[in-house]
């Protein structure tokens, strides 16, 4: 069954969005979406480096208006940033999957929300090291496992204040018993840990946007990927969109 446990604090006022790039009758799909691809299409849109700052890794990023009033607070936030590893591996077809979580209950904030490994930047640490770290403690994904390729668009979060860096890595499969990821998840951080192919983020009816009215912020799209057992909604809807887009989006030569 489609859709999770998660709640979401929807608005009376919110309405349909827009349909996603994945939608369009001008694009097409791959069946297949192998690490080779997302490669290249990094490589095209210059984001296979590790960036030093979150500023690196936002600057020249097209954002909302909402986006631009989050991102005016989170520069002068005092918070610190936030690394997540959007790990990436092929499964025995060639197809890439990601690996995400879904957070405790047991967890001060964003309580059982779908979410990519990661957290809190230490002072000193490099923005790659925090999101493999992060991993490591939450789904035991050991750091060995993990190249860290490049990033995608930091993003500033509304709620609070802060910075997300969603570094991209390719795990290396012959560490999994047959290839298949098996989860260590440390319950006081994680209840659930699932791979899912990036290619059944893209089939019909999963994914859907919203306009909500975020106070002090004005409209915004939200979106929400309906997937199996789980809803994937806020941030991490946000980066998975943007890495589908990238790689629908970035043509190579």
């Amino acid at each position: 069954m489609r859709g999770g446990p998660q709640v979401i604090p929807r608005p009376d006022n919110y309405r349909p969005g827009d349909l996603p790039m994945w939608e369009s009758p001008n694009v097409m799909v791959p069946k297949i979406i192998s690490l080779k691809d997302i490669k290249a299409k990094m490589v095209r849109s210059k984001l296979n480096s590790i960036p030093s700052t979150y500023q690196e890794a936002w600057l020249g990023t097209q954002l909302t208006p909402r986006q631009r009033l989050a991102a005016e607070k989170a520069l002068t936030s005092k918070k610190p940033t936030s690394a997540v590893l959007v790990g990436l591996f092929e499964d025995d077809l060639g197809n890439v999957k990601t690996i995400l979580t879904r957070r405790s209950n047991k967890l001060r904030s964003h309580t059982g929300e779908v979410s990519f490994p990661g957290g809190r930047v230490e002072v000193g640490e490099s923005l790659d090291h925090a999101a493999i770290r992060e991993a490591h403690e939450e789904v035991g994904i050991a750091p060995g496992w993990v190249a860290a390729y490049g990033h995608l668009e930091a993003m500033p979060t509304v709620a609070s204040g802060s910075w997300i860096v969603p570094i991209v890595g390719f795990l290396d499969t012959s560490f999994f018993p047959g290839g298949v990821p098996r989860y260590q998840i440390n319950p006081d951080e994680v209840e659930r840990a699932f791979d899912i192919a990036l290619t059944e983020l893209m089939e019909p009816g999963v994914f859907r946007e919203e306009i909500w009215e975020f106070p002090g912020f004005g409209e915004g799209p939200v979106g929400f990927f309906e997937v199996e057992g789980d809803t994937i909604w806020g941030a991490t809807a946000r980066i998975l969109k943007n890495l589908l887009e990238l790689i629908l989006g970035a043509e190579t030569s």
